[in-house]
């Protein structure tokens, strides 16, 4: 199965230290970023794209936006699946709730993770952040699912390498690397941080902008 992973693109970000015409500028690149990572996906025959959370800025989401979200997502010709994060949280009023997704589109809403069969023998667990902050390690106590490929993707803190990160991801969803071995986790597809980070388990895509 080829997969096209992102996370964090943050779609109508303030930019609050940028001059107002400048922030336009810049949450309009955010969207041909987005186009970007369509155009990948297609180019790569890609058979799922996968959003590890963060995909938009909760309190700041235009109708607008919205609607280039749906129409995108709707047009890419696979599966989506979104796992919710802390600035895109599945709050009462997210728009993960509120209004009608294309049919292709999946998303996590689960505070645990919860398992999804994408084919025979490979199994996608996923889950959503249901506040903006405090959510506990999504993979303790978690037993994949006995002789299938168990995949994860979630909105969660390595905490390994949490301090090279930066002040401003503190431990959403904290985990170690033996959690995800614990777990059965073949390999997790994450967001939260912005610098693109590897290892034997699992992926940071980084901020795609």
């Amino acid at each position: 199965m080829r997969i096209v992973h992102f996370a964090d693109l943050h779609l109508d970000a303030p930019f609050r230290r940028l001059p107002p015409e400048a922030g336009r500028a810049r949450r309009h690149a955010l969207r041909a970023t987005l186009d970007q990572i369509l155009r990948v996906a297609e180019r790569e025959r890609a058979d799922a794209i996968f959003c590890g959370g963060d995909l938009f800025e909760h309190d700041r989401l235009t109708p607008d936006t919205l609607n280039f979200l749906r129409d995108r997502f709707g047009s890419a010709g696979r599966p989506v699946y979104v796992s919710p994060g802390n600035h895109d949280w599945l709050a009462a009023s997210s728009p993960y709730l509120t209004v009608d997704w294309p049919a292709n589109v999946t998303i996590f809403r689960e505070r645990a993770l919860s398992p999804l069969e994408l084919t025979h023998g490979l199994v996608l667990w996923g889950a959503a952040h249901q506040t903006p902050r405090g959510t506990s390690n999504l993979f303790a106590g978690v037993r994949g699912a006995s002789g299938a490929t168990n995949l994860a993707l979630a909105h969660a803190s390595d905490r390994a390498t949490l301090p090279f990160q930066g002040p401003d991801k503190e431990g959403h969803a904290p985990f170690d690397a033996v959690d995800l071995e614990r777990a059965g986790i073949a390999h997790a597809f994450l967001g939260h941080f912005h610098t693109p980070t590897e290892a034997q388990r699992h992926t940071y895509p980084g901020n795609p902008d």
